[in-house]
């Protein structure tokens, strides 16, 4: 008995968890720019490290979910490398937002600005829910027509680039100036070394994607 009241008090308190984030996500993609000031604001939340932990979850279940399916429809011809899977995802997802954000907080230093750790978790934070809603967007999209699919995916991408930016120069204090250069610098940075951890660790899964016209054939 005390068994099963344990485990309806944990689905309880995960459902209350996921009903929380889901409010933060929907708060965030209506008023991104006020909700991160708010989330920046409350040092104890840590809001935007959740959306950031959500997003990552989110996407890195999907990810494995499809290869999992794909590594079925081989059928043993190709073997498909969950484990980097599994850490490729995490270090796209977590990992570069994660870098971004210490990335933020170095340059807000270097050019005298003023933002605390959790302020920084918010602005990631709330592109997170923009770059979890465009991936979602787009998939749906595709089901139906790949051109729209392709034109919507890149406006939501323009339109969270904006959102992220927006919140930046919202919640930090800096030379207005210096804040376009401290954000341009922390986003090439964080681009050059994700792009190298990929390469690292999705040299199998490169192959298989240059090599997907004939895999494709042997899936047929």
């Amino acid at each position: 008995m005390k068994r099963m009241l344990n485990g309806r008090r944990k689905r309880e308190q995960a459902a209350g968890t996921i009903k929380e984030i889901g409010k933060k996500m929907l708060c965030t993609l209506k008023k991104p720019v006020s909700y991160a000031a708010e989330m920046a604001e409350n040092e104890a939340g840590n809001d935007g490290f959740k959306l950031i932990v959500t997003k990552a979850v989110v996407l890195t279940v999907i990810i494995l979910l499809v290869a999992v399916s794909i590594g079925k429809k081989l059928q043993g011809w190709i073997e498909i490398p969950y484990g980097n899977v599994l850490l490729m995802m995490v270090a796209v997802t977590l990992g570069a937002d994660w870098l971004k954000t210490a990335l933020l907080r170095v340059f807000n230093g270097v050019f005298k600005g003023n933002a605390s750790k959790n302020a920084m978790y918010a602005v990631v934070g709330t592109r997170a829910v923009y770059d979890l809603a465009t991936i979602l967007v787009t998939v749906i999209l595709f089901k139906f027509v790949d051109v729209i699919a392709l034109g919507t995916g890149a406006a939501l991408v323009l339109l969270g680039i904006y959102v992220e930016f927006a919140a930046y120069i919202h919640v930090v204090e800096m030379n207005e100036d210096k804040k376009v250069i401290a954000f341009f610098i922390a986003k090439i940075c964080t681009l050059i070394i994700a792009l190298l951890v990929v390469v690292a660790l999705g040299k199998d899964i490169l192959y298989i994607i240059s090599n997907w016209n004939n895999i494709g054939y042997y899936m047929n």
